[in-house]
């Protein structure tokens, strides 16, 4: 099972990996899309070209045959441009086919039959007689039925291919609505996670704080103790003021060995760490003093060594013979030593991590009073390594959070360039998308069957929709917690511009927009003039037929306490904002869902919108550290109350 942290990480991997792919499968589908529009247009101009192709042979058979009865020069050059027209029209849709196989062959079957007919009219310009016989005309009828026919088929292949690429596009609109609601939400996911993670390693920091306190108390409780015990009090103050001032990890242990060889008069100290990395347990030195000298550390096996004896009992003496009771020490051999004092250091949990080792040459005399040193010693070293165990942890912490600080730096940074997309290369395609339909219903509506009218005009809506959609998101994207101070504003000059930039959709309902009661609140203003723009567009879109829009807003001073709402302060003033109208109201138990992205509450098909308007405003409450609420009574109306602060902290 994976560590905690290891799966939150892998959750903001797999989160992260998500949004990319549906960002990938979202610019494939809208590429799908305007390469299936593209075809459908194509399809289009090749059937207008083939009827004209038609009517271009009929216009050059009458000029020849007025020719041939008259011989007129006139109707021979109508009758050569033509010919030459018409060869023109068929290496253009020929370009316009392309490398479709069944078109490609249809286009290689209408090239002969237009090449034989005009060789049968040429032929007939040369042998002009005054009167032809109905024998002769047959095959250049003959020849244009061919064509017609030809021309036909290759109608018929269009209008089947178009219909496969009118049922993609469908399919395509489908699923489009839903990538980019995939996009958003792996987008609000991947930020939870991230934001988790710091949090998290936030409180590990603090955690790890509180522990290094604890042992500065757990520092101050042993010196206590050793005082108040049978141990000297004047040797326990005199290492404590020793080694209370030292900078470097190697430094400390290195003075404490000194210390202990100057005070116990040993030949040897060495101070050393508990290993178990490579199998068998061994120490490794972190400091060493031989004959009042530092000398370079160095890692023995305890198997065999005094050590192994003093690590598990907690400490050992061996006054004399010591290489003769132990002969495979190699650290007594190498050290001459026929003496032994050894004190296990121990961690906070009683697990032994270390051991302090003095030896002598000759036997050691007292070795009860070395050991009782040494105890001390072993104390305060302890403590110096637990000290260490928890800085080395805090450092991995704190790399571990700048690692995180970075990776959430890295993800703004991917957003920001998500919100650049949506507002650049998804908007693009969709503008080219709505410029080509738009041609193609301006300029090709007459030549276009119903159901391709069809087709043109619901693709359209569906483009406009989407293009709304991305708009609505990008809005709701922009808006940064905290990110601009409150200003103070008046209430009805921020009405009053939104009056002027709605007077169309005002005037248009005969709408009516009143304001009153304090104009003074604390609000940042571009924020707040979106927020009261989706409230009024909402009230408009939201009336009812059967009466005049009435938008009432009013402005009102209350205290914190008095707010019916949760999650204010008690003792801030607040702004108490109310936006009332007359419309069709909704269920009230749609209150607070209305306020969630993409939920609606009325058919779509009645009233069209993207489902954002009213998260944006629930969004611009939430940067103002305020709470907003909806009532309403289905038929009568909707009033949303807005509770603001009205003083900076």
């Amino acid at each position: 099972m994976l560590p905690r942290r290891s799966y939150s990480i892998t959750q903001l991997t797999i989160a992260t990996t998500l949004l990319l792919a549906v960002s990938v499968f979202s610019y494939v589908s809208i590429y799908r899309m305007q390469e299936s529009l593209r075809q459908v247009n194509r399809s289009t101009v090749v059937k207008l070209e083939l009827q004209r192709l038609l009517s271009d042979f009929a216009n050059t058979a009458t000029a020849h045959r007025s020719f041939v009865y008259s011989g007129d020069p006139t109707f021979y050059r109508q009758y050569r441009e033509g010919v030459d027209t018409i060869r023109h029209q068929l290496r253009k849709i020929k370009t316009l086919v392309g490398e479709h196989p069944a078109q490609k062959h249809n286009m290689y079957v209408l090239e002969a039959f237009s090449e034989r007919r005009i060789a049968f009219l040429e032929s007939q310009t040369k042998e002009r007689q005054e009167i032809l016989t109905e024998k002769q005309w047959r095959p250049t009828r003959r020849y244009f039925l061919l064509v017609t026919e030809q021309t036909d088929r290759m109608m018929a292949e269009e209008d089947r291919m178009m219909a496969e690429r009118m049922d993609l596009l469908k399919q395509q609109e489908k699923l489009l609505p839903l990538y980019v609601v995939l996009l958003v939400v792996g987008s609000l996911m991947t930020l939870i996670i991230g934001v988790f993670l710091l949090t998290k390693e936030t409180k590990r920091s603090r955690r790890l704080k509180s522990q290094l306190e604890e042992t500065s108390e757990e520092l101050e409780r042993s010196h206590q103790e050793l005082q108040s015990g049978h141990i000297n009090r004047g040797l326990l103050k005199e290492v404590a003021e020793k080694f209370s001032d030292y900078k470097l990890y190697n430094e400390f242990f290195q003075l404490l060995a000194q210390y202990i060889s100057d005070v116990v008069k040993v030949d040897n100290v060495l101070i050393g760490k508990l290993m178990k990395d490579d199998g068998e347990p061994h120490i490794r030195t972190i400091a060493v003093c031989v004959q009042g000298q530092k000398v370079d550390n160095f890692t023995f096996q305890l198997k065999g060594s005094p050590s192994e004896i003093a690590l598990a009992d907690g400490h050992f003496i061996c006054d004399s013979d010591c290489q003769t009771a132990f002969p495979d020490s190699l650290v007594l051999k190498m050290l001459e030593a026929e003496s032994y004092v050894g004190v296990a250091l121990y961690a906070m949990d009683g697990q032994p991590v270390g051991i302090i080792s003095a030896m002598q040459y000759e036997p050691i005399t007292q070795a009860d009073t070395v050991l009782s040193i040494m105890q001390i010693a072993a104390k305060r070293a302890e403590l110096e390594l637990l000290r260490l165990e928890n800085e080395e942890k805090l450092s991995q912490q704190n790399e571990s959070l700048e690692q995180t600080n970075r990776w959430l730096s890295k993800l703004n940074k991917e957003l920001e360039a998500f919100t650049y997309i949506s507002s650049h290369d998804l908007q693009e395609p969709l503008r080219k998308i709505q410029i080509f339909i738009s041609r193609i219903l301006d300029n090709e509506m007459d030549s276009l069957s119903e159901n391709a009218k069809n087709y043109m005009m619901r693709t359209q809506e569906a483009a406009n929709r989407l293009q709304r959609l991305v708009q609505d998101l990008l809005a709701y994207s922009r808006l940064k917690s905290g990110s601009v101070p409150t200003e103070r504003h008046s209430l009805r000059k921020l009405v009053d511009g939104l009056r002027n930039e709605l007077h169309e959709e005002l005037t248009s309902r005969e709408a009516q927009l009143i304001v009153s009661g304090a104009d003074d609140i604390l609000v940042v203003e571009s924020q707040f003039k979106q927020l009261l723009n989706n409230l009024i567009y909402n009230s408009l879109k939201f009336s009812s037929p059967d009466r005049a829009p009435i938008i009432e807003i009013h402005n009102s001073l209350m205290r914190g306490k008095d707010v019916p709402e949760e999650g204010t302060d008690p003792k801030r003033p607040y702004h108490c904002i109310s936006v009332s109208d007359n419309g069709i109201g909704f269920d009230p138990q749609y209150r607070k869902r209305i306020f969630e992205l993409f939920q609606r509450v009325h058919e779509e098909s009645k009233f069209k919108g993207t489902g954002i308007g009213l998260s944006i405003v629930k969004k611009i409450v939430d940067n103002h550290n305020g709470i907003v609420t909806a009532d309403s009574t289905e038929g009568l109306g909707t009033t949303f109350t807005i509770y603001l602060p009205a003083e900076n902290l």
